[in-house]
């Protein structure tokens, strides 16, 4: 290689940085310059300049702010689906039991109340009050406690949703006795509450003395209600 351009060569980094260094004293000498002759102009380029810099980095801050808040959304939606889905499974899971307990409390009923179907009333294709049982509604006004809380009373009975007559016969006193703590019910716990023992002929024909329950009620009262259910729902196979 030629010296000439071996020597250019090794040149070349000092030229360069002195032209750096050259450049770098012609702008503190205008900066200088422009600061000393026209200040009010030094002034709002500082300004103009600080600004588009805090813009810049207002702006980048702000991107980074929007990528982290829709990561957070992203995240607090996913775990609230997670959640929600947990609570929508266990709520499932409550249902469940609610409705396996309203079959065991009906089928309480059947068998705690065979007492009471025995004492007031007869098996008469469907099954009807007897003496005892006509006596005992007449007793507590049941048919104008029937006619008042009739609306009340079917709505239960359609939650129920009946398909037969007997679905309806057992709905009837279902309905009747798990709702024995509304209000409506406070004159039948009066009733039974003040009533004195009952004189009433078993189906041996024995007579004796009897204390009135408020199951006991219940089951006088479900027996008309059936038939009022049923009269409105002809649709109801009987």
């Amino acid at each position: 290689m030629p010296k000439s351009i071996v020597v250019r060569h090794a040149e070349e980094p000092i030229y360069c940085l002195l032209c750096i260094t050259i450049m770098g004293k012609m702008k503190e000498v205008v900066l200088e310059y422009i600061i000393t002759h026209w200040p009010d102009f030094a002034i709002v380029a500082i300004v103009i300049i600080a600004s588009v810099f805090i813009s810049r980095k207002f702006t980048k801050w702000e991107d980074r702010h929007e990528r982290m808040h829709d990561e957070l959304d992203r995240r607090t939606c996913e775990a609230n689906c997670k959640s929600h889905e947990s609570d929508i499974n266990v709520l499932k899971g409550d249902l469940k039991d609610i409705k396996d307990d309203i079959v065991v409390i009906k089928s309480l009923l059947i068998v705690k109340h065979k007492n009471a179907a025995d004492l007031f009333s007869m098996k008469k294709s469907p099954r009807r009050l007897n003496a005892n049982g006509e006596k005992l509604f007449a007793d507590i006004n049941g048919m104008d406690f029937l006619q008042k809380n009739k609306d009340f009373l079917f709505a239960k009975i359609d939650e129920q949703s009946p398909k037969t007559a007997l679905d309806v016969e057992t709905a009837a006193n279902f309905v009747c006795t798990a709702n024995t703590d509304n209000d409506i019910f406070n004159g039948m716990k009066n009733f039974v509450y003040n009533s004195p023992s009952y004189t009433i002929t078993d189906n041996d024909g024995v007579i004796r003395e009897y204390d009135i329950t408020l199951p006991d009620v219940c089951f006088v009262l479900s027996l008309p209600l059936r038939d009022m259910y049923l009269e409105a729902h002809k649709e109801i196979p009987e």
